[in-house]
């Protein structure tokens, strides 16, 4: 679950400021000490200075398989009531107010989150594309520019025309063997001289 800053107008807002009537906490906080509510961080607490229009910045909250329950424990069955406060750029000023409830989206058709299993298969299969393209010798990452790759394939094309060229030479020469072979088979020498002065 996301907590999205829109601006949804035509227009810039500047000098935007948030008010929430509750802690927006998460489970996933409960027992982290670093864990900070949003509403306590950077620009939620002290407010933004510019937000162009159509502009969003999504904000984790939490998961949708913890976060509803979490809330009720709470308190909070009808959501947390936020009030953004903004001038416009000509400075006319603007409020608008919105309460946002994951309790009520607790039942909503989703698809399954990934679980620790699938991250970790991720991360292994991730790891063993990156050995694909790291050097053995040196452990370095091996990168290579389009003209780079470009060369590589040009000299690799050649080789295999000389290749193709050698063994067409070789099925040629072994051609030529066989007829030679095949001729003395048949008839004797291939050069018949006449010694005896006849």
């Amino acid at each position: 679950m996301y907590l999205v800053v829109r601006n949804v107008g035509k227009g810039a807002a500047k000098d935007i400021l948030f008010d929430f009537s509750a802690p927006v906490e998460a489970p996933e906080g409960a027992n982290n000490q670093y864990w900070v509510p949003l509403n306590e961080q950077g620009y939620f607490a002290q407010g933004m200075n510019f937000l162009s229009p159509g502009a969003e910045i999504p904000n984790f909250w939490g998961t949708m398989r913890t976060l509803p329950t979490f809330l009720e424990e709470r308190g909070l069955e009808n959501g947390i009531k936020i009030t953004s406060r903004y001038k416009s750029l000509e400075g006319r000023p603007h409020e608008s107010e919105l309460t946002v409830n994951p309790i009520l989206m607790r039942d909503r058709l989703s698809t399954p989150e990934k679980g620790i299993s699938e991250i970790a298969e991720a991360t292994e299969q991730l790891a063993q594309n990156l050995n694909q393209v790291v050097s053995p010798w040196h452990g370095e990452l091996q990168v290579s520019t389009d003209s780079e790759r470009e060369e590589s394939e040009r000299r690799e094309r050649k080789s295999q025309e000389k290749e193709e060229e050698g063994n067409e030479r070789w099925a040629s020469a072994a051609t030529a063997r066989r007829a030679f072979t095949t001729a003395r088979t048949a008839g004797g020498p291939l050069n018949s001289f006449n010694t005896d002065g006849g």
